[in-house]
């Protein structure tokens, strides 16, 4: 990290400092000099000095004689909070990651192992494959029949398309979603995870958020709440109705009842 301030007449009150972001070097500086001191980070590859011998006093001076002239495009540095929320997340998905690569080491074991339990289930941590384990890591054999009658659930697909990294965003708001009760996408989370699960039930939840995100980019619209009764409607469910009776090979015809008199 390099970098120099300058003060000009009318700058000694609020001097200008210039650097340039150099890894993560910059941080403690710009976090003790932040609110004293106009600042701005530079990016190496927009401010790179003419070929030659190059100190860190040269690039000091270049800095300050760029900044000076006004040549420094600030790059966008947000707020602490906004910062501290970034280090907080990114940690959190870097733990993700190592749980994912310990697990992946233990499909890895198995697998040398002979013992191919992904032909029996889709999730070999969920409650019945940590009892399997505990069983292989106590010394038992197992049979067929025997990991057969164990497993209490069925393969899953994995939906496997998309984008890994904006898939985990948009489950991550799903579930801050559906925490907003009355609403449309807490209703569909409901109705889907009597028959899904939560996990199938959160993707069908992520799929409607991107819908409503794409609309509401597409139309230029601010975002409306039909509420939790939109997708229970009383035309909704006759239209279902008719199409299972219909299905089923009968004709259907509608007749509207009078209320008791």
């Amino acid at each position: 990290m390099k970098g120099r301030s300058h003060f000009g007449a009318e700058e000694r009150q609020c001097p200008q400092v210039a650097m340039e972001s150099t890894g993560v070097f910059w941080k403690p500086i710009w976090n003790i000099l932040e609110g004293s001191c106009t600042l701005t980070l530079a990016n190496p590859a927009r401010i790179k000095n003419v070929p030659g011998k190059e100190t860190d006093y040269i690039d000091a001076e270049w800095i300050a004689r760029l900044h000076r002239s006004g040549l420094i495009e600030q790059s966008f540095i947000p707020g602490e909070a906004i910062r501290d929320l970034r280090d907080v997340t990114r940690y959190r998905r870097k733990l993700l990651q190592n749980v994912t690569q310990e697990k992946n080491r233990i499909h890895k074991i198995l697998q040398d192992a002979n013992l191919k339990l992904t032909t029996y289930m889709s999730d070999v941590f969920g409650v019945s494959g940590r009892l399997l384990l505990e069983t292989i890591v106590n010394g038992e054999v197992l049979t067929e029949q025997q990991v057969r009658e164990m497993v209490m659930v069925k393969k899953r697909k994995k939906n496997k398309r998309g984008n890994r990294g904006l898939k985990s965003v948009r489950c991550q708001c799903s579930w801050a979603a559906i925490r907003k009760k009355d609403s449309r996408i807490a209703a569909l989370y409901y109705r889907l995870v009597k028959r899904m699960g939560k996990q199938k039930a959160i993707m069908g939840v992520a799929h409607l958020l991107i819908r409503i995100i794409y609309s509401v980019l597409r139309d230029k619209v601010s975002y409306q709440e039909l509420g939790s009764d939109y997708l229970g409607s009383r035309e909704k469910n006759v239209d279902y109705w008719i199409r299972k009776i219909k299905q089923m090979g009968y004709e259907v015809e509608l007749q509207e009842l009078k209320p008791a008199q």
